[in-house]
């Protein structure tokens, strides 16, 4: 029988207690679950044993510790991987046949398949290679079938894949039918299915990889191991810094240790040994950390880690090196983290979100750059178009991106605290610095936003965004109330701080009404989903100044709830692998043709008010920094961010 298993920590705390998961998104409210496998025969179904150089493969190859997914009710399920054409193992080689298996005595049109992309139909005139699988040959939930005609894995890469159909459902294997576990990895678990989930979409992250393996042909060796995953590295100069190497196993021997220098110009450093905890078995990664010496003056290097020996011998492999660019730095800028979280008041598990960004700005003040993308539902109040900002790859509220990362949750995070994913991004340095400023134009309706950018070093090329965003918005309809599941939970059953959301505590109504949203996106440079802004290439002798005009909110609700006083002017570099490099965030200050400086002494003031950096009216300001709010007798007024001393 399989037994409920929750993925994460939000799904331990928030759903089991309802003997649900719930993934958020009204469009596939019911998705890809998972469940424990533990009662499967484990061998019946392999019948082909590997002749002369042949080798069965797969990202996961474990049965005896697979888990079951699927959407646990009737339907037509489609898996695959993908192997790369270049890949440590199946470079070169031929596949001969597939190895798979369906725990499900219910299932029926079983195939398995290789297309050089992912079908949208699975018909032998769509598909490269099609076998019919009858469902007396999984002998136990098992199968291994061989190809009509053998398929050579081609430079472009290849997926390999299997659908079949579950016609009802009377247990637990029929719900939970995909087999997978082991490692995620970025080509190991592809599926959709006809109903419930009809896009393809990669889900490793989420549930490890499928269940499949090929059986290769071709010239294997014993002892082989191919370096990854490690493209940047920064330190200071004249130091060492440790940083994360991906290594796959390409020989038949499993991988216990490896040893490897790194090249600079040629020539070779000091040799380092690691050892591996475990054995990692041929096709599989693992992910080890590996020490590089910097340079001794403030520069920009390309190196080389190459691995020269597997297991005391020689390594057999010509992928041996990975290439990488060293930073050796006198110095760096911050880097202010950006966390852009997809939300919505229709969304009745976003409370928690909420909650995890206001963590954050209290906990990393200046350093956070909040932006609030209330694009769930098209009623809330603070909803922006898709269109009007840049396509993440959101599909489940709530849930955020820190300078556009992996996708996790606004409150736990990765693991257990979103603050301890903010603390780690916040001690990555940055080649490049940016200041923001923003200014009203003449009637309030748009604002004219200026970035200056500065680098470290010559030719870099990023990216800009512009995002205007809104702090104190509250208003009275009901596309200002916020949908809350948690009302259906008890305060004991909650952290604290998601307890006011609970049957008794402060907001426990299943609408809530008067909460005050900050960090809003209200406009982006982004307009018909393409940025408007070009890119810019800085260098240290090459700063550059990029300008572009916002638009404020015109609807009429929207526009009644902004507090000019807490709007706010946000840059965002981009780097050319889409990930936030560095952004800085400024209030709007008051239109005028002259500086800031030159208006106040024009003009004799009226008021001036402090507010604190989350926008608070402050009476008797102490030593810190704050926002001015110097009011003129013209009715005008400047904001100025001050330090007090």
């Amino acid at each position: 029988m399989y037994q409920l298993l929750m993925k994460t920590k939000i799904t331990l705390i928030c759903y089991f207690l309802a003997g649900i998961l719930f993934w958020g998104n009204q469009a596939q409210a019911q998705v890809l679950q998972s469940a424990n496998e533990g009662t499967l025969p484990l061998t019946e179904g392999r019948t082909i044993n590997p002749t002369e150089n042949q080798a069965w493969w797969g990202y996961f190859g474990s049965e005896r510790d697979a888990q079951g997914v699927g959407v646990q009710t009737a339907d037509t399920y489609h898996c695959a991987i993908f192997i790369p054409g270049n890949h440590a193992v199946a470079f070169g080689k031929t596949i001969h046949a597939i190895r798979f298996g369906i725990p499900s005595a219910n299932a029926s049109n079983i195939k398995v398949w290789i297309a050089n992309q992912l079908p949208t139909m699975i018909t032998s005139s769509k598909v490269i290679e099609y076998v019919s699988v009858p469902l007396s040959d999984l002998d136990g939930g098992f199968a291994d079938v061989a190809l009509t005609n053998p398929y050579t894995v081609p430079a472009s890469g290849v997926y390999v894949g299997y659908s079949f159909k579950i016609s009802r459902v009377q247990d637990e294997r029929d719900k939970y039918p995909i087999l997978v576990g082991g490692q995620p990895d970025p080509n190991g678990l592809y599926i959709r299915t006809e109903a419930q989930v009809p896009a393809w979409s990669n889900y490793s992250q989420d549930f490890g990889s499928l269940y499949l393996q090929v059986l290769l042909e071709g010239q294997f060796v014993n002892n082989a191991a191919t370096p990854s995953g490690i493209n940047e590295v920064w330190g200071k100069t004249g130091e060492s810094v440790t940083t994360a190497l991906t290594v796959t196993n390409g020989g038949t021997e499993p991988l216990q240790n490896f040893a490897y220098f790194i090249e600079t110009d040629g020539v070779a450093g000091e040799e380092h040994q690691v050892n591996l905890s475990n054995p990692v078995a041929i096709g599989l990664s693992t992910e080890v950390s590996v020490t590089i010496p910097t340079e001794t003056e403030h520069s920009r290097k390309t190196k080389s880690l190459v691995i020269t020996k597997v297991n005391g011998q020689a390594n057999e492999t010509e992928n041996n090196r990975a290439d990488f660019l060293l930073y050796s730095l006198e110095r760096s800028y911050d880097r202010n983290v950006v966390v852009e979280e997809y939300t919505g008041t229709g969304c009745g598990y976003c409370p928690r979100g909420l909650v995890g960004m206001e963590k954050l700005r209290q906990t990393f003040g200046d350093r956070f750059v909040g932006i609030g993308l209330h694009q769930y539902n098209e009623s809330d109040a603070m909803y922006i178009a898709p269109g009007n900002y840049a396509a993440l790859g959101f599909s489940s509220a709530p849930s955020c991106a820190l300078n556009r990362g992996a996708i996790i949750d606004p409150y736990y995070g990765s693991k257990n605290d979103i603050c301890d994913d903010f603390r780690a991004e916040m001690k990555v340095p940055s080649l490049v610095g940016v200041q923001v400023s923003g200014q009203y134009d003449a009637d309030s309706t748009h604002v004219h936003a200026q970035a200056q950018v500065e680098a470290l070093f010559d030719d870099l090329k990023y990216s800009l965004e512009f995002v205007l965003v809104a702090d104190g918005l509250k208003g009275s309809t009901s596309g200002w109330r916020q949908q809350n599941y948690y009302i259906n939970q008890n305060r004991s059953q909650l952290p604290s701080d998601l307890a006011i959301f609970a049957t008794g505590g402060k907001y426990g109504q299943a609408s809530i009404s008067g909460w005050v949203f900050n960090d809003v996106a209200l406009s982006s440079s982004y307009v018909k989903r393409v940025n408007q802004v070009p890119d810019v290439t800085v260098g240290s002798e090459q700063p550059a100044t990029v300008e572009y005009t916002l638009p404020l909110p015109t609807a009429a609700t929207l526009k009644k709830a902004l507090r000019y006083d807490q709007i706010y002017a946000v840059a965002l570099l981009i780097a050319s692998d889409g990930t936030i490099v560095n952004a800085a965030k400024a209030p709007v200050s008051a239109y005028s043709n002259a500086s800031g400086l030159e208006q106040v002494a024009a003009k004799a003031a009226t008021s001036v008010v402090y507010y604190d950096l989350q926008g608070r009216v402050i009476a008797q300001p102490a030593q810190g920094t704050y926002l001015r709010q110097t009011s003129f007798s013209d009715g005008s007024a400047i904001t100025q961010k001050v330090t007090l001393k």
